[in-house]
C-alpha cells in the first residue's frame, strides 16, 4: 500500500515539475492535443534523455496525435 502511495507521490512531483518548468503555451498545446498524464511523463523522460526542451517534445507529440500513424497505433494497442 505504501509503495503505491510513494509511486503516486513521485508521479505528482514529476507532474508539478513539468507544470512549473513549462511555458503556458506548451501546456495549452498539450491540453488541446489531449496529451494524457502518462504521455506527459513519457515526454518528460524523452526531454531529459535527449536534452531537448519539453516544449519541443510536446509539439512533436501533438503532431503525432494528429497523424494517421497515431490512429493506427490507437487501433492496434488500445483495448
Amino acid at each position: 500500500m505504501s509503495l503505491e502511495i510513494t509511486e503516486w507521490q513521485r508521479i505528482q512531483h514529476t507532474l508539478n515539475n513539468i507544470v512549473n518548468l513549462t511555458s503556458i503555451e506548451a501546456l495549452i498545446m498539450a491540453h488541446k492535443a489531449k496529451i494524457t498524464v502518462n504521455e506527459m511523463l513519457k515526454c518528460q523522460t524523452i526531454s531529459e534523455l535527449k536534452k531537448i526542451p519539453i516544449e519541443h517534445v510536446f509539439k512533436k507529440m501533438a503532431h503525432f496525435k494528429e497523424s494517421s500513424a497515431y490512429l493506427i497505433y490507437k487501433q492496434e494497442f488500445t483495448y
